[in-house]
């Protein structure tokens, strides 16, 4: 019964093969399903296609590895021809390889195995197709690889033929490219063309042509005539008709070529023809007519003579100077102010060579660069010092430009010249002063910039660490440990996030926000922070928070939380026994406007009196030897107080040299009217995690990326939530008319619909269930016209990816709970360590130890890649900067989920280039090349994540 039953399977298989060979064109996709099913229903180790058509293998001779499963290819592995398993095949058309057989050990490892077998079966002329087993040590049955062997042979005439017609389709698209794009250089030119052959009947003709003879057919209905007749009907145009009849006559019967011949036309037009005989191999095909309208260009010329003349007289007389020399720089003209400005009498610089009489010789050296561009016919505006006949310098202005004769051929410069002595004297100075100023703000703002970026990537880790821990279920104890790492890590990430304030307060790009919260939460969590710093020093830390304080006040937080976190890390730092105390009063209240004094106080080494104003300077601090002692770059109080003083604040110091130090911050907050006890979760809703609030809430995924819709939904799916997915708009318009939702998920740029017309069209629906539903936006894109677009158009939130999971969440319980008042975007951008290549922190810490998640990502990614890149290059090849942008966009949402920094911020620029319209062929080409390079480079990097 038994064989009898593996008899039915084996048939089963042969059946189910046969109906997979060839349902598909793509080479890779028929290999996959083949492989999946036999390696599946066989109880294989993995199979693997080894080809050695010379389209897979251009570079190298013999086989390589095409397709593996299951499994991703890592790189491109080849095996030389005379290898042994090609020459071991022979004329056979399959080969048993058990572990104990000879040559076992020198097949091509696809992979690491252990004991098994091999089989390997012919593809025909392609190459070969490999299966291993670890469970067949002893090797495969003869009757099993006879079965194999003709469906395998299936397989390989059906590879063939998708080669076969991916090389077809490929030649074809590069015909069709071909064609369109001769037709379309024909169509506009602004040279009117007319082709005849040799029988004189016209078989081109463009646009332009028809427009220039008043032509009101157009050029597809001329095709066909006889070009004699058409030309006697158009000969009455001409002021001289029988010339022009005659032209054509005698061009046509001594086939000989005629460039820029001029006609005049009864309206006062002017053109030039050419005329061009077609020969091939000595054989007469016609000839090719060129019309242009050059009139305005003639007149242009007439004009320009005219000025000449009129302003000759006014050269001569102005106060700029004027000297025009040949292509040897001798003078052959000049006015009368060019002589005063240099002190010499007209005679003395006639036939003088310019170069010898009136140039320093660093201006020589500029010169010589200077002469071969009005060789060129370039012009040019310049400054260059001159020397005057008494041997003193003068800086001059000069406006060169290059003097042409009537064939267009430069034979000389002339320039015009300013005296620019006294003004360069003084832009010197200032240039000096500038350029000192620059050097030093250049090197502060480096030393932010490199900071933060250090800083930044240990508190994402533990930021992210602390999320994992949430989802651990804490005792409480180990909750509040977690509460106080969760808001300190927050409070350092967001200092980190400023700590660039200082070159954005000098830019006045600072802005603080006005929103309701907790002082005392905020005083009672820094002091449980801090409190844990101070562990190992015999330091007791107080708080106070004085009883009047019993509403929110309103103002901001996070700046707040910067400041008082600045002076209480100074304080720690420089307290080694004694007291650190953090003290909030209400010194007024003047109608809602509440002026709060933050008091910290220390018992550490203080500060020397005539060094108080110091340490509120840049990169400064008292002594050196603080710095070499507790470290720290300086910039700590220079922040505070400018961040104190632009809300309107002040800040005082008070200090003893080893009695301690009292800061004293005051600032003006607004009384909120909200009691703190009636409202106790609101004061935790910003800093800490509050459950799982989106339970059971369905939501509407409209994403048209698939890496970013894994995502999404893995999110939603760790809020226990419920999910349908719209790849484009006009599916999430016909999901919102049949289903209900509680939140929508929108991207921007998608195909058929984008984000901001789906969402504009569903809210004008007033018969749409889902009409009011809150939309979030999700996108890549952070552009401030995009922002103000999609709240206009009726979103309640605009949040750029990726995001973090806990931000996403805040927003989406806001929007439910707010969904008349959209609510402020924010940018979201993860960190990523400086100069590394890849970096999954961000994928990791959302997959939460999920690694089927983490694996299926990046396989999505590493396919749906290869394909983005190929339509990148099309568009290249095309100029098709539309396209090119959309491909782009999709492309740099999932470079910033995978940490590929540098390929982000290529993207990035890429897009906003062609978003502005700055298409410039040659630089865009390279960019994408370097990006379609790149790209490829690092996913099989991506791979070895994994592994």
């Amino acid at each position: 019964m038994a064989e009898k039953n593996k008899i039915i399977q084996d048939i089963s298989l042969l059946y189910e093969l046969s109906l997979l060979v060839g349902s598909t064109l793509d080479p890779v996709e028929n290999c996959h399903s083949f492989l999946r099913t036999l390696v599946t229903r066989k109880s294989l180790t993995f199979g693997s296609v080894w080809l050695n058509r010379p389209d897979i293998n251009k570079d190298t001779t013999g086989l390589k590895l095409f397709y593996i499963f299951p499994g991703h290819r890592q790189g491109d592995i080849y095996a030389d021809a005379a290898h042994w398993m090609a020459s071991a095949m022979g004329e056979r058309p399959y080969l048993n390889v058990p572990y104990h057989a000879h040559g076992f050990e020198n097949l091509i490892q696809e992979k690491k195995v252990g004991k098994g077998s091999y089989a390997i079966f012919k593809l025909g002329n392609l190459g070969y197709l490999k299966l291993f087993a670890e469970n067949r040590p002893e090797g495969f049955q003869i009757y099993e690889l006879e079965q194999l062997t003709q469906v395998i042979e299936k397989l390989s005439v059906s590879l063939d033929g998708s080669f076969a017609h991916a090389q077809l389709k490929e030649e074809t698209e590069r015909r069709v490219i071909a064609q369109t794009q001769m037709e379309s250089l024909i169509s506009n030119l602004k040279v009117g063309i007319l082709l005849e052959n040799e029988q004189r009947v016209i078989s081109l003709v463009n646009k332009t042509f028809c427009e220039i003879f008043g032509i009101n057919e157009g050029p597809h209905a001329l095709i066909g005539r006889d070009c004699d007749n058409c030309s006697q009907l158009s000969k009455h145009l001409f002021s001289d008709a029988e010339a022009f009849v005659e032209g054509i006559d005698a061009a046509i019967a001594n086939r000989r070529m005629i460039e820029s011949e001029v006609l005049l036309l009864s309206d006062g037009r002017i053109l030039e023809r050419d005329s061009i005989p077609i020969f091939t191999a000595g054989q007469y095909h016609g000839h090719l007519w060129q019309y242009r309208d050059v009139t305005e260009k003639h007149y242009a010329q007439v004009a320009l003579r005219e000025s000449e003349e009129k302003y000759r007289g006014v050269l001569e007389n102005m106060e700029l100077g004027l000297v025009e020399v040949t292509l040897d720089e001798v003078i052959i003209r000049h006015n009368n102010a060019f002589c005063q400005m240099l002190g010499y009498e007209p005679y003395e610089l006639i036939g003088r060579s310019g170069f010898d009489l009136i140039l320093t010789q660093r201006s020589k050296d500029f010169m010589a660069q200077l002469v071969e561009d009005r060789k060129k016919g370039l012009s040019g505006v310049y400054e260059i010092q001159l020397i005057k006949k008494d041997g003193s310098t003068m800086w001059s202005m000069v406006s060169g430009a290059p003097v042409k004769n009537a064939q267009g051929q430069t034979i000389g410069t002339i320039g015009i010249l300013f005296d620019l002595t006294n003004r360069i004297k003084l832009e010197t100075e200032l240039a000096e002063a500038k350029q000192a100023a620059d050097r030093a703000r250049l090197a502060e703002r480096q030393f932010l910039t490199h900071m933060s970026h250090e800083i930044r990537t240990p508190i994402n880790a533990v930021i992210g660490m602390t999320h994992l821990l949430y989802d651990t279920q804490p005792d409480q104890t180990q909750r509040e440990y977690l509460d106080s790492l969760s808001f300190s890590a927050e409070s350092l990430l967001a200092i980190v996030d400023d700590i660039l304030d200082l070159s954005k307060i000098e830019a006045g790009e600072i802005e603080f926000e006005q929103k309701p919260f907790d002082l005392g939460y905020l005083i009672k969590s820094l002091h449980q922070t801090f409190q844990y710093k101070i562990q190992s020093k015999p330091v007791q830390f107080t708080y106070d928070i004085d009883p009047a304080i019993v509403n929110f006040v309103t103002g901001d937080r996070t700046h707040l939380n910067q400041i008082l976190t600045n002076l209480l890390s100074n304080a720690v730092k420089f307290t080694e026994q004694g007291a650190i105390s953090i003290a909030a009063k209400l010194l007024e209240r003047r109608e809602d406007l509440m002026y709060i004094q933050f008091t910290v106080t220390d018992t550490g080494i203080g500060i020397a009196e005539n060094k108080l104003e110091l340490i509120f300077q840049n990169f400064k601090q008292a002594d050196i030897q603080v710095s070499r002692k507790y470290g720290g770059t300086g910039l700590g109080l220079t922040i505070v107080k400018q961040l104190v003083e632009l809300q309107g604040g002040s800040i005082l110091v008070e200090s003893q040299v080893d009695k301690g130090s009292r800061f004293s911050v005051v600032l003006p907050f607004t009384d909120s009217k909200v009691a703190i006890n009636s409202s106790e979760a609101l004061s935790k809703h910003d800093f800490l995690p509050n459950g799982n609030r989106l339970k059971n809430k369905h939501f509407l995924v409209v994403e048209d990326n698939q890496v970013n819709q894994m995502l999404i939904c893995k999110t939603i799916q760790s809020w226990e939530g419920t999910f349908e997915v719209a790849n484009h708009g006009k599916e999430a318009l016909e999901l919102t008319a049949r289903e209900k939702f509680d939140v929508i998920l929108m991207d921007i740029h998608m195909p058929e619909l984008d984000g901001f017309e789906t969402t504009r069209v569903l809210r004008a629906d007033s018969s749409n269930q889902n009409c009011q539903v809150p939309v979030i936006a999700l996108t890549a894109v952070a552009m401030p016209e995009e922002k103000r677009r999609a709240l206009e158009v009726g979103m309640n939130g605009f949040l750029t990816k990726p995001y973090a999971p806990h931000l996403l969440e805040a927003y989406i319980v806001d929007a439910i709970q707010n969904q008349k008042n959209p609510i402020e975007y924010t940018e979201n951008e993860p960190s990523v360590a400086p100069f590394e290549e890849i970096n999954l922190s961000y994928l990791t810490e959302l997959a939460k130890g999920d690694e089927t998640f983490l694996r299926d990502i990046i396989h999505t990614y590493c396919v749906e890649t290869p394909p983005l890149l190929a339509k990148l290059q099309a568009c290249l090849t095309t100029n098709d900067w539309e396209q090119m942008g959309k491909v782009v966009h999709q492309l740099k949402s999932n470079y910033t989920m995978f940490g590929m920094e540098a390929l982000r911020k290529k993207a990035i620029q890429l897009e906003t280039d062609i978003k502005s319209g700055r298409c410039e062929a040659l630089r865009l080409k390279s960019a994408v090349e370097w990006l379609i390079e790149e790209t490829g480079r690092l996913l099989p990097k991506l791979t070895n994540k994994l592994l």
